[in-house]
């Protein structure tokens, strides 16, 4: 078992008091929970107190009843409106505007699943994919890795290394890719009526960034590691330095969201040239390797 304050006491104090909230919440379901996981820059580094939430998933016994799981998922959502990682709608807009960022899966901060689930990488069910959206399970291959080999346990059973963690292939980061172009050409095109255009245009370009790198080492770092590792190999990009200033104090910005766009096509562009797939992944932290990456060229 993983000691719940030496590994939270460590935090932003952001992500420690919204954590220790979350312990609070599991006590009474303790035979239920088997581990809780950070992931994200909460554990990575790079946390931004402007923008970043505090990304968890909660693992359950696999014979837990659905209805636990529910009400957790329920009190996970309210400590998230506690703690500003969400807002409560104001409006018929408002609450559209909500439902539009569940179903892009933008700032989801928690995630409740089996263990089973986790453990034989099933990434759809982790991310609680509905049914009817399976045929997306590709694009969620790539954020899956990234976050099993940077999360860290928090508390309970430390079972990361365990995890299966299936080779990656070149239609898996094609399919993420344009996932990720569609979110940001809706956010161009809505960005006169959509207040969250600019913060989706974030996400994609970050997540962009992750599953490049990702493709590249097989191993997580920070947006400023991401960063500098592509500055390294396509030069200085104006919209790097704009993500890393817009974190750092978030403006809604036109010109960034409209930058992006080319940004992440020469993103993929060059990671899909370079990478021979598929690539394999060692889940042990420990000694975490590149099984099959090569470079073209």
């Amino acid at each position: 078992m993983v000691s719940t304050t030496e590994q939270i006491d460590d935090l932003p104090s952001k992500a420690k008091d919204y954590l220790y909230d979350v312990l609070s919440v599991i006590d009474s379901e303790e035979p239920s929970v088997t581990s809780i996981i950070a992931v994200g820059s909460v554990v990575k580094g790079g946390f931004s107190n402007a923008v970043s939430d505090v990304d968890i998933i909660v693992v359950l016994a696999d014979l837990v009843p659905k209805k636990i799981k529910r009400f957790l998922d329920k009190e996970l959502r309210s400590l998230e409106y506690k703690h500003g990682f969400r807002k409560h709608p104001k409006s018929i807009l408002e609450t559209v505007y909500m439902l539009a960022d569940e179903l892009a899966g933008m700032y989801l901060s928690h995630f409740v699943c089996y263990k089973d689930e986790l453990l034989a990488g099933n990434s759809a069910r982790v991310f609680n994919l509905h049914p009817l959206l399976s045929f997306f399970t590709p694009a969620t291959r790539i954020p899956f890795a990234n976050i099993v080999v940077s999360g860290k346990t928090i508390w309970g059973e430390d079972i990361l290394k365990h995890i299966k963690i299936l080779p990656i292939s070149r239609f898996q980061l094609i399919f993420g890719g344009v996932l990720y172009l569609n979110n940001t050409f809706n956010a161009i095109v809505a960005f006169p009526i959509f207040p969250n255009a600019t913060k989706y245009a974030m996400e994609t370009l970050k997540w962009s960034l992750h599953s490049c790198y990702f493709c590249y080492n097989l191993k997580a770092a920070t947006v400023e590691e991401e960063v500098g590792f592509f500055v390294s190999i396509l030069g200085e990009q104006l919209v790097f330095t704009e993500l890393m200033l817009l974190r750092k104090e978030y403006k809604k910005s036109f010109g960034f969201v409209v930058r992006c766009f080319p940004m992440i096509i020469k993103l993929y562009n060059k990671t899909l040239r370079e990478i021979s797939f598929p690539t394999g992944i060692n889940s042990n932290k420990s000694d975490i390797v590149p099984t099959q990456l090569s470079t073209k060229g």
